[in-house]
């Protein structure tokens, strides 16, 4: 029980010798296990993992006991308020600014109707990174009744379809043309969702590939923002990453109302009270509302 709860301590501030920022193969000798210290949720979720062994090595007698069972878990904060997201004119403005990119090679055109189609499947549909990396072209869909989805396989390996607005779905045909594809794939088509802008071959990009696109979105928008005076926004946009989107969309669709257990399906949350987190005002409209009841104070005494 002392070494477990030692354990626990050691995540949090692991030796200088143990921590590398750059990720190095397992095979090359200057790979570290770790980046910096971890998290509570991070370590959290480790001695979950940890408690886990110890109970299925109690269960099945290789144990007398299970040790781990008397430690406890890592606090953490329950259900905070999420913050990282963008504003819909952010979101617009990032649209308006891959939109405008100059393209003037196919390889150039493939890439920005990429990631046009990458910014607005993730603002469409709360997605995490690697569901809509993983998916193929297969995933969209309609049932003939003028609906159509995109399916993806969510935490836990579960499946989940999701809405696909009208907006994204042009964004769909414009990429695929930009790669010589038909409008639209059949349910069998295999072909990866995200491709790669280099050369004719039809291959998936990754996670990071991906990830860095949409940064290189923000950036630009960042740029615009700051030429329109508009600091406030570029200093978000500058901030912004993938997993933002997802905050996004969970965030603009419970300010506008949509129930909370729409919300939870098309997120993939286990809990509601995860969801529950993305319905707030943003900052600026409690700003406003509780000066206009100070004004309203004021002028009605």
């Amino acid at each position: 029980m002392a070494d477990l709860n030692g354990y626990k301590e050691f995540l949090k501030a692991p030796p200088q010798g143990w921590i590398s920022t750059t990720k190095w193969p397992r095979s090359d000798p200057r790979y570290r296990p770790f980046t910096g210290p971890l998290s509570d949720a991070s370590r959290r979720q480790a001695m979950i993992a940890v408690k886990g062994l110890f109970a299925y090595a109690a269960q099945t007698g290789y144990l007398r006991r299970d040790p781990a069972a008397l430690v406890k878990h890592v606090k953490t904060a329950s259900a905070s308020r999420i913050t990282r997201y963008l504003t819909p004119d952010a979101l617009k403005l990032a649209l308006d600014t891959v939109t405008a990119r100059e393209a003037p090679t196919p390889a150039a055109i493939r890439r920005r109707e990429r990631d046009r189609f990458l910014l607005s499947t993730y603002i469409h549909t709360g997605a995490r990174l690697n569901e809509i990396v993983s998916a193929n072209m297969g995933a969209f869909y309609t049932e003939g009744n003028g609906r159509w989805w995109l399916d993806v396989l969510g935490k836990g390996n579960k499946p989940r379809r999701l809405p696909v607005p009208p907006e994204m779905l042009a964004a769909l045909r414009l990429y695929r043309a930009a790669f010589n594809l038909l409008p639209h794939a059949v349910r069998s088509d295999d072909t990866p969702l995200v491709l790669s802008s280099r050369g004719e071959a039809l291959v998936r990009i990754t996670d990071e590939a991906a990830s860095d696109a949409l940064k290189a979105i923000f950036a630009a928008a960042a740029s615009t923002a700051d030429g329109m005076g508009d600091t406030d926004m570029a200093a978000t946009l500058r901030q912004a990453s993938a997993h933002w989107l997802r905050h996004s969309m969970l965030t603009n669709h419970a300010n506008n109302g949509v129930q909370l257990k729409t919300l939870q399906e098309t997120a993939g949350h286990a809990s509601i009270a995860t969801t529950a987190a993305y319905l707030h005002k943003t900052d600026n409209e409690r700003h406003d509302e509780i000066l206009a009841s100070v004004n309203g104070a004021r002028d009605n005494p």
